[in-house]
């Protein structure tokens, strides 16, 4: 009896147009496995792209960025000391002195940025050294 039973079950089958049969098992496992790669991926991509935000505002490219300026203004002043040592044979006598040299005008990036000048030494050193205070 249980072979007619799937004999008939068959047939029935066989009657019925395959476009209206529906889904079968496998093809739904399929499309559940396929949605959930597919929510596994977008959720890998949305965590990188948080913590690449996140990477990108705790190291402040910008403050860096404006310390880089400020280092470079401070290098261009050591050279224009060098250069007065060179031709007068001895240091500018002091900071006033030491800003007339720079052409153009001293203009730092972050804000409050200054520099001290030690007449007795040429030394030229920068007042904020540290990115977070830029």
């Amino acid at each position: 009896m249980s072979s007619a039973f799937f004999h008939r079950s068959r047939v029935a089958d066989a009657t019925v147009p395959r476009y209206q049969r529906g889904f079968g098992v496998v093809e739904l496992v399929i499309t559940l496995l396929v949605a959930a790669v597919a929510i596994i991926v977008l959720l890998n991509y949305f965590r990188s792209t948080e913590e690449t935000v996140k990477r990108a505002t705790e190291q402040a490219p910008l403050a860096q960025s404006r310390l880089a300026a400020d280092q470079a203004t401070a290098v261009a002043l050591r050279s224009a000391v060098a250069v007065y040592l060179s031709r007068e044979g001895k240091l500018p006598p002091d900071k006033a002195a030491l800003e007339t040299l720079v052409n153009p005008s001293l203009q730092f990036q972050c804000p409050g940025q200054s520099y001290t000048y030690d007449p007795a030494t040429g030394q030229v050193s920068l007042v904020i050294t540290d990115v977070a205070r830029c």
